[in-house]
């Protein structure tokens, strides 16, 4: 689903206040324009992000919300991704507060430490969509960013000297995690931990 117009979007300037200034602050919070939570009130930091948005679609910046200043934010809208799918302002603000006290954690904890790589659950994959084993070539011989680890073309293994304090180690290590916590030592090989 696209955002688009409903055709009941308000004019609106400076010293309005309600629901359609709590629409208008939360859209543009989430194009960056607005900078504050939203609060309903068309003050000078809601005009500034107005006049912001104005200009970066080449139209005057009057700092007054038209009909032309909802298609530019749907316009901004439909090439960043985003989808007004609400209700109404109230649940749009809902659901910016929950994700504002919840936030994600940063990163894909699937992704490697480089970003190109992502563990699908049985292999890894390029972060891409491809097949390790279609990259893999490109790759052997490189070295993980903490140093401990060379990419031989279908696995990880360690450094020389790592290896060494590995096989001196024994099995008296088994179950010992790596040093970036992404392997564990089976006794024989290190595997995804």
């Amino acid at each position: 689903m696209v955002s688009q117009l409903r055709g009941d979007e308000p004019s609106l300037e400076l010293g309005d206040s309600g629901e359609g200034v709590q629409e208008l602050q939360f859209r543009l919070y989430r194009l960056g324009y607005y900078r504050d939570f939203p609060d309903g009130t068309y003050n000078m930091l809601t005009e500034n992000a107005v006049r912001e948005l104005q200009s970066s679609l080449g139209h005057d910046n009057t700092g007054e919300v038209t009909r032309e200043s909802w298609e530019g934010i749907v316009y901004w809208e439909q090439q960043r991704g985003l989808d007004y799918q609400y209700h109404s302002a109230s649940d749009a603000l809902s659901q910016l507060r929950y994700d504002l006290e919840h936030p994600e954690p940063a990163g894909d904890p699937n992704l490697s430490p480089d970003g190109q790589w992502r563990w699908d659950g049985s292999e890894w994959v390029a972060a891409n969509g491809t097949a390790i084993a279609a990259a893999a070539d490109a790759h052997a011989g490189e070295v993980s960013p903490d140093g401990h680890w060379r990419w031989d073309g279908a696995n990880w293994i360690a450094t020389a000297g790592e290896a060494h304090a590995t096989q001196s180690s024994g099995d008296g290590h088994v179950g010992q995690l790596s040093s970036d916590g992404y392997w564990r030592w089976n006794g024989a090989d290190w595997e995804v931990a």
